[in-house]
C-alpha cells in the first residue's frame, strides 16, 4: 500500500501543469463572467449587504459575527441561517469597497476562478498520471456550465461560492496527505478548510461523506482504514454544531415553509409526495444534461404535485438507477466513474427534499458542486480514444475528442453569457423568470412589482398606465397561479386605490386580509379607502384591528387620529398623543404621519 501510494505521488506530480493552461482558466472566467461587474444587486442581496447591521458597521462587527444568526435582523424569516464566515467576508468587501455592487461581483468572479484552478488540481489528483490537458477540458466543461450562471452572477450566492472552493480545498489536501501521511500540514489544512466551509453554509456538512469515499475509491485503501482517517474531521463538525447552537439557542426556530415555498407541502398522499420528490430529482439531471429554460424560481406552481402516471417521476427513477447501476459495475475497473457519480447523488441528495423538505421546491444553486461529480465521471471515457487511458492524448482519434467537446463548450459558453445577462438587475432577472417558468406565482408577482415600481417612478403618462396594465395582469396572473397569495392581492388593491378605484381596492383588500388577518398595512389601506369613502365606522374598525396587531405602529395612530378628529372624537385624538408620548413616539412625527394621512385619504375619494 505504502508503494502504490508512492507511486500515485510521483505520478501525480508527473504532469505538472503549466502556468498558462491556469491563466486560461482564469481566462475562461472572466470570459464567462465579467459582465457582470457592471451588474446591479437583485433578490436578497441589500437583505445581506445594505441592510445588514453587521456588515455596515464594519469589520469590528466580525468576532460577533459567529455568536449570532446569520439573519437575526431579519423578521420576516422562516427560521434563522448561521453562516458568520460569509457574513464577515461581505463585511470586509463592504469595509474595503462600500455598497457599490462592483467589488462584490468582482469578487464572485475571483471566487469562481479559483474552483475552477482547484478543480483543476484535483482531477490531476483523482487521477493519478493524468494528462493535464485532460484536465483542462473537464475543468473548462465545468466552467462553461450553465446551471452555475446563478450561483456566480448572483452576490447572495457569495455563501455558495465560498463553501464550495474551501470544501474543494480541503479535499485537495486530504488527498495530498493520503499520498504523504508525514506531512500533518496537509490534515491541518484539511480540517481548517472543512470548518470554515462550514461556516460558510450549513449544508457543506453533507461533503464530510467524501473523505472516507476519496481513500476508499480512488486510493485503495480499506473501508476500515478509510473511515479511520475521516475521524479528525468530527472534530470541526462538532465545534461548528456547538457555535451554532450558541448563536442560534435564544431564537426561534421555527420552519414555517408553506407551499408557495416548497411545493410538495402541499402534497397530501405518499403517492403524490413520492411521485412530486421523484420529479424535482428529474429535474436535477435533466437541467445537467440540457440546462435550458432556467430561472431564479421554481416554486408554486411551476413544478407541480403530480401522481406516478407522469412520464418524469418514472424517467427520473430509471435515470437514477442506471447512475447507480453505472457506479457499481464500475467500482473495480473505473472507480473513478463510481467516485463522481457518488459525488454527485451524495451531494445533491441533502437539498432534494427525498429525505427531508427544505425551504424550496428545486433550485439551480443546488448543483452548483454536486455537477463536479458528474464532470469527473465523463473522464474515463478518455479510454475509449487512447489504449493508454488519460495518462496521454491520443494520437489518431484527436478529432474525435476535440470537436465534440468544442461543440459542446460554444454551445454552453452562449447559453451561459446569454443567460448571465438575465441577472442584471431585477427587472431583467424577474421577465426572464416570467418567460421560462410561466407557472410560477412568485416570479410573476416579482416582474409585475417591477412594473408597479416603474410606473411610480415614471413622469409620462401613457408609460405609467402601461406599467399600471401590466403590473395589473401580472398580480392576477399570481392570483390564477396561487389565489392566496395575499402579498399579490395587497398590491392589486393600493394600484387600484391609486388609480381611484376604490370598490376594486376594497375588495383586492379584503381578500389579501382573508388569508393575512393580522397584516397592518391591508388595514391600514383599507380603512384609508373606507375613510376617504366618508365610512368612518369601517375604517375605525380596521385600525383598531392594526393598533391590536402592534399597538406602536405609527401610522396606525396617525390614521386613529384623523379618523377620530374627523369623527368628532377629540378625547380620543389626545389620550393617542398621550400614549405616543408614553411609549416615547414622537409626537410631532405623529402629527406629521396624520397629515400625511389626511392626505391620502382625500386623494382616494
Amino acid at each position: 500500500m505504502a508503494t502504490s501510494a508512492k507511486s500515485a505521488k510521483k505520478s501525480s506530480v508527473a504532469k505538472q501543469p503549466s502556468t498558462a493552461i491556469k491563466y486560461l482558466l482564469i481566462v475562461v472566467a472572466l470570459l464567462l463572467y465579467g459582465k457582470t461587474i457592471e451588474y446591479e444587486f437583485v433578490l436578497d442581496d441589500d437583505l445581506f449587504i445594505k441592510n445588514h447591521p453587521a456588515v455596515q458597521a464594519g469589520i469590528k462587527t466580525i468576532p460577533s459575527d459567529f455568536v449570532h444568526g446569520s439573519m437575526e435582523h431579519f423578521k420576516g424569516s422562516n427560521f434563522q441561517i448561521y453562516r458568520p464566515a460569509t457574513v464577515s467576508l461581505f463585511t470586509v468587501e463592504k469595509s474595503l469597497f462600500g455598497n457599490s455592487p462592483k467589488p462584490f461581483h468582482l469578487v464572485n468572479i475571483v471566487l469562481y476562478a479559483l474552483i475552477l484552478l482547484v478543480i483543476f488540481d484535483l482531477i490531476l489528483l483523482i487521477a493519478p498520471g493524468c494528462h493535464s490537458i485532460y484536465a483542462f477540458l473537464l475543468a473548462t466543461l465545468y466552467a462553461v456550465h450553465p446551471v452555475h450562471s446563478e450561483v456566480v452572477a448572483n452576490i447572495k450566492s457569495q455563501d455558495e461560492l465560498l463553501a464550495s472552493l474551501l470544501c474543494l480545498m480541503s479535499l485537495r489536501y486530504f488527498i495530498r496527505y493520503l499520498e504523504d501521511t508525514d506531512r500533518k500540514s496537509l490534515l491541518s489544512a484539511s480540517l481548517l478548510t472543512f470548518l470554515f466551509a462550514l461556516f460558510s453554509k450549513e449544508s457543506s456538512a453533507a461533503f464530510f461523506a467524501v473523505f472516507p469515499m476519496t481513500a476508499f475509491l480512488l486510493r485503495g485503501q480499506t473501508l476500515i482504514t478509510s473511515m479511520k482517517k475521516v475521524l479528525p474531521y468530527v472534530v470541526p463538525v462538532l465545534f461548528f454544531l456547538a457555535m451554532r447552537h450558541i448563536a442560534l439557542k435564544d431564537l426561534k426556530q421555527d420552519n414555517e415553509t408553506t407551499v408557495i415555498e416548497n411545493v410538495l407541502y402541499g402534497a397530501d398522499t405518499f403517492a403524490a409526495s413520492s411521485a412530486t420528490k421523484a420529479t424535482i430529482l428529474w429535474f436535477y439531471l435533466k437541467l445537467m444534461i440540457w440546462p435550458n429554460p432556467l430561472s431564479w424560481d421554481y416554486s408554486f406552481n411551476q413544478i407541480p404535485v403530480v401522481s406516478w402516471e407522469a412520464v418524469t417521476s418514472w424517467l427520473s427513477v430509471i435515470g437514477y438507477l442506471l447512475l447507480l447501476a453505472s457506479a457499481v459495475l464500475n467500482f473495480k475497473k473505473r472507480p473513478v466513474i463510481t467516485w463522481g457519480l457518488l459525488f454527485f447523488l451524495g451531494l445533491i441528495l441533502p437539498t432534494s427534499n427525498l429525505f427531508f423538505l427544505n425551504g424550496t421546491t428545486f433550485a439551480e444553486r443546488f448543483l452548483f458542486l454536486p455537477s463536479f461529480g458528474a464532470i469527473v465521471a465523463l473522464l474515463p471515457l478518455v479510454t475509449l480514444l487512447s489504449p493508454q487511458g488519460w495518462k496521454a492524448l491520443p494520437v489518431r482519434a484527436t478529432s474525435k475528442l476535440y470537436l465534440p467537446f468544442l461543440v459542446v463548450v460554444l454551445i454552453c459558453f452562449v447559453q451561459t453569457t446569454s443567460r448571465c445577462s438575465d441577472w442584471k438587475d431585477n427587472f431583467t432577472l424577474f421577465e426572464s423568470g416570467v418567460r421560462n417558468a410561466p407557472n410560477s406565482a412568485r416570479a410573476q408577482a416579482g416582474l409585475a412589482t417591477e412594473y408597479m415600481n416603474k410606473a411610480e417612478k415614471s413622469q409620462v403618462m401613457a408609460q405609467r398606465q402601461e406599467y399600471i396594465k401590466m403590473s395589473i395582469e401580472g398580480f392576477k396572473r399570481t392570483l390564477e397561479i396561487f389565489p392566496e397569495h395575499a402579498n399579490s392581492a395587497y398590491k392589486l388593491g393600493l394600484i387600484h386605490a391609486i388609480i381611484g378605484d376604490t370598490t376594486s381596492a376594497i375588495s383586492y383588500y379584503r381578500r389579501a386580509l382573508v388569508y393575512r388577518p393580522a397584516d397592518i398595512y391591508s388595514l391600514n389601506n383599507l380603512g384609508t379607502v373606507y375613510a376617504a369613502r366618508q365610512q368612518f365606522d369601517s375604517a375605525l374598525t380596521c385600525f383598531q384591528s392594526s393598533f391590536a396587531t402592534d399597538s406602536l405602529q405609527e401610522m396606525t395612530l396617525a390614521n386613529l387620529g384623523v379618523v377620530n378628529f374627523n369623527t368628532g372624537n377629540d378625547s380620543a385624538v389626545i389620550a393617542l398623543e398621550a400614549f405616543a408620548q408614553r411609549n416615547k413616539i414622537d409626537s410631532q412625527k405623529l402629527r406629521g404621519l396624520a397629515t400625511s394621512s389626511r392626505q391620502r385619504m382625500e386623494l382616494s375619494r
